[in-house]
This record gives structure tokens, sequence and C-alpha cells, in this order.
């Protein structure tokens, strides 16, 4: 019998794709599809529509990544119609289901075909091809992840460091798409790529929040108002640093 949970779980991802494939409309590849119900093991609590715009793109043939909330990956390679489990592609035969557990998925908006599925332990996966393919990468716990609005290859990660109650946060890269791994600078609060796009701005340009070097680490977040975190910005991997706005 198909308990209470797993029948909600069913319904919500079908509704879902059947109110974008089969509305009784043309979809803007040409046809009209419709989903199948299919099971999963719980709710749904991320969908993420990933679009095809290679030569070898078939009509209908968007990939649909979905994430549960017991943290299980679905795809999909067909806007939605079918729908195939990761847990098989992400963790090896004698290991268990758990260990694939996934907290969030990350796309980048500088190739379609990259993304990160970050882990809830010490594994993240990493695909190059859309999900076709992960490589599982080991480097700790990740408490954020930011991709490169240009360059697919290049990805922010922080992580803590240290024993509680006096851990940090540390900023790490990777220019290898999560192959290896360089650290930056420790006590940083929030970072984000800069817009290389934008005037004062380069490929290798990150904002942070980033405490003074010479203040005591702090493990907790922003208070109303901290003396010693400043709101700064590096164009060479934090070799140099310059103060935007001082705290």
């Amino acid at each position: 019998m198909m308990n209470q949970e797993h029948f909600f779980a069913c319904c919500i991802c079908s509704l879902i794709l059947l109110l974008h494939n089969a509305s009784g409309q043309p979809s803007a590849r040409g046809a009209v599809t419709t989903s199948r119900p299919y099971l999963i093991d719980s709710q749904v609590v991320d969908i993420q529509w990933v679009n095809q715009t290679g030569p070898d793109a078939r009509p209908n043939g968007r990939v649909v990544f979905v994430r549960s909330a017991q943290g299980s990956i679905y795809r999909s390679v067909d806007d939605g119609k079918n729908w195939v489990s990761q847990r098989d592609l992400m963790v090896g035969d004698e290991e268990e289901p758990y260990q694939a557990r996934v907290q969030q998925m990350i796309f980048s908006k500088a190739h379609p075909h990259y993304a990160v599925m970050r882990g809830y332990g010490e594994h993240s996966w990493f695909t190059k091809d859309q999900g076709v393919s992960y490589a599982r990468r080991e480097f700790g716990n990740l408490v954020e992840v930011r991709l490169h609005p240009k360059n697919p290859e290049y990805v922010l990660a922080s992580k803590y460091e240290g024993d509680f109650p006096n851990r940090y946060l540390s900023l790490f890269l990777s220019v290898d798409f999560g192959t290896s791994w360089r650290k930056l600078v420790s006590n940083v609060f929030q970072y984000e790529w800069a817009d290389p796009a934008a005037a004062g701005f380069e490929e290798r340009s990150i904002l942070a929040c980033v405490r003074k070097p010479e203040a005591a680490a702090k493990s907790t977040g922003f208070v109303d108002w901290d003396p010693d975190v400043d709101f700064v910005v590096s164009h060479d991997w934090f070799g140099t640093q310059s103060v935007l706005i001082p705290h």
C-alpha cells in the first residue's frame, strides 16, 4: 500500500509537471506532452529545469532535476515524462543510500551542463554533463557553494575550521570544478563572485565580509554592528584586498 507521504509526494511531482507540460497548449518545443506518475521517497522540495541549448537537443528533451525532502535526486531527460533516481550514480554497491543525500542543487549560469549537488556530510557531487555522470569530491562539509557567473570551472566554497566553540568559516577556491582546492581567506561571513561584466570588476573579483586579520576568530554570525568585520573586494584570489565598507 502507498502511504500518505509517498502519495502526496507523487501527486505534487506529477501536478507540477502536468501543469507545465499538459496544459492543453503546445509546448515551446512544439508538442503537447504529458507526465507519468512517479513514486519518490518523500515530498518534492526543489525542482530545476535545465535548458538544453546544444545542437543535439530534442523536442521536449529538457533535463529536469527533482530533490526530495530526504535528499534524494531524480532526473528526467524528456521534460518530466520519465524519471530515474540518481542514487546508483552517486554511491557504490557497498555504501548505504543515506550517503547519497543532497541538501542543495546548484546549477551553473555559465554553462548549462555544469551542476553541483551539495551533500550533507563530507561528500558533494559535481557533474559536467547534466547528470549523465558525477564526480564525487570529498572536501568536508561545505556550508555554501558559489559558481562563477562566466567561468564554469571556478567554484567558491566555505567550510568550518578550528575546534568548537572557536571554529570559524574559511573560504576556498577551485579552478578545476572541485578537483582541487586552495584556501583564500579565513574568518569570512559572506561572499559572492562579483560580476566581471560590471565596471571595476574582472574574472577573479570576489566580494566578501571578512573579519580583520588582527581580530580574534568568531564563529557566530553577524550582530547589529561588529567593528571587526569589513566588506572587502579582492581581484587576485585574496593576495590583496581592498576595504569597500569598513564596519
